[in-house]
């Protein structure tokens, strides 16, 4: 185990490295402690949706361990950095570039909407660069999503305000709101700007109602 990478609400995220062969790696660390029943719950469904995910566009999961007081799940290392950082650096991304990254995700989330699993958390801090010198990107944190029946609708409201579509706050919704997000994401990285935006949330919801 190497350095800390990332942090999350109840996760912290280090860079590790395979013992036999060198390979480098993620590793995703959740302390069983700091889980409420809900919440274990919870991850252990995000663990059953994992398992099923194999996309060039996804981030991987190659392992899920577990011993008596953490969680670990160990998946590809992306050394790019994430769509968050680059915006907020104020990176300019030219409409092919913007083109290149918004094809991926949609490529992702029809994956993913063709499993009936809605994300329900797409934004730019789920986005990660493969690598410094590509526009390779994939969709990561799995927290949120949901297996849905054939014809489930969904209630309570996931994601950010930012990028949440107006058919969650109403809570009554499908997996097309993750497509909603992925508009966002997409004006924002053309004009540098969130289409819905306040000095608050509470600001920022209304906006987007």
């Amino acid at each position: 185990m190497g350095e800390t990478i990332g942090y999350g609400g109840l996760s912290t995220t280090r860079k590790c490295y395979h013992k036999m062969t060198g390979e480098v790696r993620a590793v995703k660390v959740t302390k069983k402690e700091d889980l409420e029943f809900g919440e274990r719950q919870k991850l252990l469904a995000e663990i059953e949706i994992l398992k099923e995910l194999d996309h060039p566009s996804i981030c991987r999961v190659i392992d899920i361990f577990e011993d008596q007081k953490k969680f670990y799940f160990v998946q590809e290392y992306l050394s790019g950095g994430g769509l968050f950082d680059s915006l907020i650096q104020n990176v300019g991304f030219t409409e092919a570039a913007s083109g290149a990254i918004i094809r991926q995700i949609l490529s992702a989330v029809a994956y993913l909407h063709g499993k009936k699993i809605a994300h329900r958390d797409i934004k730019p801090e789920n986005i990660l660069f493969e690598s410094n010198d590509a526009l390779n990107v994939k969709l990561l944190d799995f927290g949120n999503s949901r297996k849905m029946g054939e014809n489930d609708t969904m209630h309570g409201v996931y994601g950010t305000a930012y990028y949440v579509a107006p058919e969650v706050l109403s809570g009554d919704y499908d997996e097309k709101c993750d497509i909603w997000s992925i508009g966002v994401i997409l004006y924002m990285l053309l004009s540098g700007n969130p289409p819905f935006n306040g000095t608050s949330d509470i600001q920022i919801i209304e906006a987007v109602k």
